[in-house]
């Protein structure tokens, strides 16, 4: 039987991040939250062999703010766990912070209700990086006095999942606190911890083969293999390679796979003049940008001036963000931040370039929901599970945007688990 060391709970659960890196350092889930009704399906999925008891028992919640529940009748545990919701804070969402009308901001009050009802000994939450400006620091401010009230002694680290083995620009806001713990360089956020490399982006490219990864490999921590996609993805249903040349062709028929707008172009044999300013954007503008037709745009601040560089990389290492209004090369051969937005349309979800055409355009498509878990740190045999789950592509790529970085809370934890057993 596995030895459990630590007990702990997981508030606004999402898949379950958190779950999984306290599950792989020895700890027992006895209590988790979530409300979305799409992740539920996805976390029980999950956790429905590795944690049994929480469903058998009662104790997966739906709605942590329900009247109902009684924290006192929540199981004791050690560490609490929470990436509490972010939109409120956030530079993607409105920024309104406690003042939020959905509520998001507040749930925080439920964290310090539980904390103060159970007294576990230790906590990790986790936010956006913005937390920590948020309304001039005041926000901040707020969360920090509130939790060393309740006893604790906490340390606040913004940490990057890039450095920690994941091939994403992730910057989040670490909160740890330990109970009676007031020596700060005690707690485990340090800022010099052994930092994991990665290959390149390109590793995980196959240039002779548009719709397939061969790979993601995470030195120092363990080489992930994810079959081909075309498999893991039913026969490429998620693979949409997008050129302007073959629209009509076998890599992008309008007609079957886009919206009402899209088909109004190709009705009008209007595409390469299409600029839609709807709410997913630019979408051929963004395809010419790639392919080196546009150079720059000088007229506007938010396309990047690439002068008569050709914007694209042959040595294909290059993860392309498509925002609404523009389109950002990351350079630093990592993906930019995954993000909830993702399930929301197409312009948010990053892009690679897959392979050439030989009149020299290039074959462009979306991260698949599979690669975007396994960018977040979820194993090979998590990534299956979760690409057999019934939902649809937009809430999986929600989901991986919502979700905590694996190896980031994992190494946090490591840390916390060997102070508490002092």
């Amino acid at each position: 039987m596995r030895k459990t060391n630590f007990k702990f709970i997981d508030l606004f659960a999402g898949i379950g991040g958190f779950h999984i890196a306290m599950h792989e350092n020895g700890g027992k889930c006895v209590f988790a939250s979530e409300i979305d009704k799409y992740a539920r399906i996805t976390y029980k999925e999950n956790f429905k062999n590795i944690s049994p008891e929480i469903f058998e028992n009662g104790n997966f919640n739906e709605d942590i703010t329900d009247s109902d529940l009684d924290y006192k009748s929540i199981p004791d545990f050690d560490v609490l766990c929470g990436g509490f919701p972010c939109q409120a804070f956030s530079i993607a969402g409105y920024r309104k912070g406690f003042e939020d009308e959905k509520g998001r901001g507040n749930l925080f009050f439920n964290i310090l209700s539980i904390l103060d009802k159970k007294k576990p000994k230790a906590f990790i939450l986790e936010n956006v990086k913005n937390l920590k400006t948020h309304d001039k620091g005041r926000t901040f401010q707020t969360i920090c006095s509130h939790l060393t009230s309740l006893g604790y002694g906490i340390k606040a680290e913004v940490l990057n999942s890039k450095d920690y083995g994941l091939h994403q620009n992730r910057e989040r806001i670490y909160i740890v606190g330990i109970a009676n713990c007031w020596n700060g360089e005690k707690i485990p956020l340090p800022t010099d911890f052994n930092i994991l490399k990665f290959e390149e982006i390109k590793t995980i490219l196959n240039k002779q083969n548009h719709s397939k990864i061969i790979s993601f490999d995470f030195s120092k921590i363990k080489k992930i293999e994810i079959n081909t996609f075309s498999e893991i993805s039913n026969n490429n249903k998620n693979w949409h390679p997008i050129t302007i040349n073959d629209k009509q062709g076998k890599y992008y028929n309008p007609s079957k796979r886009i919206n009402k707008y899209f088909q109004n172009f190709e009705d009008r044999n209007d595409w390469e003049n299409f600029i839609y300013n709807g709410k997913n954007g630019h979408f051929i503008k963004a395809v010419n940008f790639i392919n080196g037709k546009i150079k720059g745009e000088p007229n506007t601040n938010n396309w990047e001036q690439w002068g008569d560089e050709r914007w694209y990389d042959k040595s294909y290492q290059n993860i392309y963000q498509w925002r609404r209004k523009y389109v950002r090369r990351n350079t630093s051969g990592v993906s930019p931040t995954l993000t909830a937005n993702m399930g929301t349309g197409g312009h948010n979800v990053p892009l690679i370039i897959c392979g050439e055409l030989d009149n020299g355009e290039k074959i462009i498509r979306k991260l698949t929901p599979e690669e975007c878990f396994a960018i977040q740190g979820f194993s090979k045999k998590i990534v299956t599970k979760l690409s057999k789950v019934k939902i649809a592509d937009g809430q999986k790529y929600k989901q991986a945007g919502n979700s905590v970085p694996v190896n980031v809370v994992k190494k946090i934890s490591t840390q916390l688990i060997k102070i508490l057993n002092e």
